[in-house]
């Protein structure tokens, strides 16, 4: 969905008010891990406020999600104990998976940090919500939604499987890498990318507030980060 700008200018100062630390400042307090077998599903929906997402397409026949809590260690105390009332949830309804973090993991507290990582089977239509932060989704022949406020998103998909692809950018970068050419915009109002020429079925439809959005069409699948 289109944000308003001014909102995400805000939302963004915040974000990057943020002091830079390494993992080494880190600490991981709570994990939460589940594990559907992948007969039957057809989506994945994800909703995150705040944190580092990682949605990876995968031969196997599971679905696999992994959220982890980190505080940093100079408020470690107070960041634990806001992390035990944080809600993590996934579960399945019919042919769908959703999987949540609560509201409570934003609120302006810049000691707590979610990390999420899904592995799903390959054909899944995968939907994901993140509010601000950075999201990667790799791989995936199905539909593929990703709605982003402020951060960096990264979509990879194989390019047979895609009919098309939409890109809308608030303020920041749109790039799409698509049959051997590349299309961008960028800057304080940024067009919108609109690609149609494909010969497979799924659509890729990505919304970034404020950032950069790129969207990347070949016939591989993105490695995920060490973890």
């Amino acid at each position: 969905m289109r944000r308003y700008a001014f909102l995400s200018l805000l939302l963004l100062s915040v974000a990057i008010a943020q002091p830079a630390r390494g993992d080494n400042d880190d600490q991981t307090v709570r994990t939460f891990t589940k594990t559907f077998p992948g007969a039957g599903i057809s989506t994945l929906v994800l909703d995150v406020p705040i944190g580092a997402v990682e949605i990876t397409a995968a031969d196997g026949a599971d679905l696999q999600v992994e959220i982890r809590v980190v505080c940093d260690r100079d408020h470690l105390r107070s960041c634990t104990e806001r992390a035990k009332k944080l809600t993590l949830s996934a579960g399945r309804s019919g042919d769908r998976v959703d999987v949540r973090v609560g509201k409570g993991a934003g609120g302006g507290n810049h000691s707590l940090h979610i990390k999420a990582f899904v592995t799903a089977p390959r054909q899944l239509a995968v939907k994901a919500d993140l509010g601000i932060g950075e999201l990667h989704i790799d791989g995936f022949a199905g539909d593929v939604t990703a709605d982003l406020g402020v951060g960096e998103v990264h979509v990879s998909a194989p390019e047979a499987a895609v009919r098309s692809v939409s890109i809308e950018t608030g303020v920041g970068e749109g790039h799409l890498t698509a049959a051997g050419r590349h299309f961008s915009s960028e800057g304080l109002f940024t067009r919108d990318i609109d690609w149609s020429a494909g010969t497979g079925r799924a659509r890729i439809a990505v919304d970034c507030g404020v950032g950069e959005a790129h969207v990347r069409l070949d016939g591989g699948v993105r490695t995920a980060a060490k973890r």
